[in-house]
């Protein structure tokens, strides 16, 4: 299901994310294109083609049902759907220039509940998401306000040279492995991210400050 012309109209299919009540799939393609499709009918919905100008190599349906989607120049894109499924806002939350290419992306979303103004208890719900890029590491936090950057991680300097133990001479690059990924034990989180033989552990605590998590 999906497009019927998705071979030869918008290239391969990237990164696939499934919202939290299977419901609809959004796929990134090679070409840029985003496309939403509807598990209920297995068909296309939405194709979108105005976000991204380059492959959409990571996509990911966040709690709030949001699209976060990262392309091959490391650019990091918020986009709210409408209730009708055919209109999109679209907020550019990181530029490629500032951190360069971005290789993983982990997610976790969390809830917790505040009480307002009005002594009323709210619930409010939070996806922390990790991204993995060439200059370092961005911790960012995503509720149905925005993106916020909340701090960077530096990133093991990397042997570049024919010397790396990494180093394939047939194509004469030097590989990089990077993968992530979030633990949760209540309010404090731990985000582990493997670097070709390092290891680092992080650990993150949220509390409440003036009824926004952070």
């Amino acid at each position: 299901f999906g497009s019927p012309d998705n071979g030869s109209g918008v290239g391969s299919v990237l990164s696939l994310s499934c919202d939290l009540n299977d419901s609809f799939v959004v796929a990134g393609y090679s070409t840029g294109d985003m496309e939403m499709i509807s598990l209920d009918k297995r068909a296309s919905v939405r194709m979108m083609s105005d976000i991204h100008s380059t492959a959409v190599v990571f996509v990911r349906v966040l709690s709030s049902s949001a699209v976060f989607s990262v392309d091959y120049d490391g650019n990091v894109n918020l986009t709210t759907l409408t209730r009708t499924l055919f209109g999109a806002n679209t907020t550019r939350v990181l530029d490629g220039a500032q951190y360069g290419q971005i290789v993983d992306i982990s997610v976790i979303p969390f809830s917790v509940t505040v009480r307002s103004a009005a002594c009323e208890h709210q619930a409010m719900t939070v996806d922390l998401v990790a991204l993995c890029a060439e200059k370092c590491t961005v911790i960012m936090a995503v509720d149905s306000a925005g993106a916020t950057v909340l701090f960077t991680l530096e990133r093991a300097q990397q042997d570049v040279s024919e010397r790396s133990r990494y180093f394939e001479a047939k194509t004469r690059y030097v590989q990089n492995y990077v993968s992530s990924a979030w633990c949760r034990d209540a309010n404090a989180f731990q985000f582990v991210q493997c670097e070709n033989d390092r290891l680092g552990v992080w650990e993150v605590k949220v509390r409440v400050v003036r009824r926004r998590d952070v």
